[in-house]
């Protein structure tokens, strides 16, 4: 998405998502690599990244409003900002879901051998 928004986007405001995109990126790239060795530790790290992305991204939710009812004074800018909310929600929500599974099998195993 950052290198779309670099092509897309007023050169202005680009850099800025671009940055962000790769901060955000990188960040999970990181993620994913501690998973090789320690996969929990990299499942709640890309986790909190989302969370991080989604709090974000629901600060940016005014301006998705307004590029709605006709301001496009920031051009596409809030339509990519939602993506990356979609991105992150979507990525959170599966985190807060593997977390939880996980939790529920060691209650029923502590519960049999308890």
């Amino acid at each position: 998405m950052g290198v779309s928004a670099l092509k897309m986007l007023d050169p202005k405001l680009a850099f800025g998502f671009f940055q962000g995109a790769m901060t955000i990126g990188g960040a999970w790239i990181i993620c994913g690599l501690f998973t090789i060795k320690m996969p929990w530790h990299g499942l709640i790290g890309a986790g909190i990244i989302a969370l991080l992305g989604l709090a974000r991204g629901l600060s940016n939710l005014p301006k998705v409003l307004a590029f709605f009812r006709g301001d496009r004074e920031l051009g596409t800018l809030p339509i990519y900002e939602t993506g990356v909310l979609l991105i992150c929600l979507i990525l959170f929500s599966r985190t807060f879901r593997v977390l939880w599974h996980e939790r529920q099998r060691r209650l029923v195993s502590s519960i049999k051998n308890g």
